[in-house]
Formats: structure tokens, C-alpha cells, sequence
């Protein structure tokens, strides 16, 4: 046998094993999804939700907490401008 032909002969040869390789893989993939029974599966979608709801009043917790900070900010920068406006501005003594 000429090496064309044996390379060729090999090629479809890997080709079926890797194919049958895939199959393999699928079908124990399948079986081991079925295989293993969720005893607390409930149990466990409850906590996720759970945890899943608590993620979210904390995400909009967080959105309240920024927006009052960014009001303090914006409150504490007028302050800082109107004081040094106040120190700024000369006083008048009434000495008279």
C-alpha cells in the first residue's frame, strides 16, 4: 500500500474514533444528568432565589445610597463656595 493510501486509510480511521468519541461523550453526559437525583433541589432553588432577591434590594439600596450621597456632595460644595464667599466679602464695623 502506497503511503497516500495509508495516510488516507488513517485519516477516515481517526475520523470514526473521534466520532465515536463525541457520541460517547454525549451519551455519558446524558446518563450522568439523569443518573444524579436532586434530593434538596428545592431547597437549593429556594436559597438561590433568595439570595437572587437579596442581590437586587441590595443593588437598589446602593442606587438610593449613591444618589443621597451625590446630594451631599453637591450640598457640601454650595456650603465650602457660600463660606469662602462670606469670608471673602469685607465687613462693615459700626463703629459710629
Amino acid at each position: 500500500m502506497s503511503n497516500f493510501k495509508e495516510r488516507q486509510a488513517s485519516a477516515k480511521k481517526v475520523v470514526q474514533l473521534q466520532n465515536e468519541l463525541l457520541a460517547l461523550k454525549l451519551k455519558f453526559s446524558a446518563n450522568q444528568k439523569q443518573a444524579e437525583p436532586c434530593e434538596d433541589c428545592d431547597a437549593l432553588r429556594s436559597e438561590i432565589q433568595k439570595l437572587l432577591d437579596s442581590k437586587k434590594e441590595s443593588l437598589e439600596e446602593l442606587a438610593i445610597l449613591k444618589a443621597d450621597f451625590k446630594k451631599v456632595r453637591s450640598e457640601n460644595t454650595r456650603l465650602k463656595k457660600k463660606l469662602k464667599d462670606v469670608k471673602d466679602t469685607p465687613q462693615v464695623s459700626s463703629d459710629v
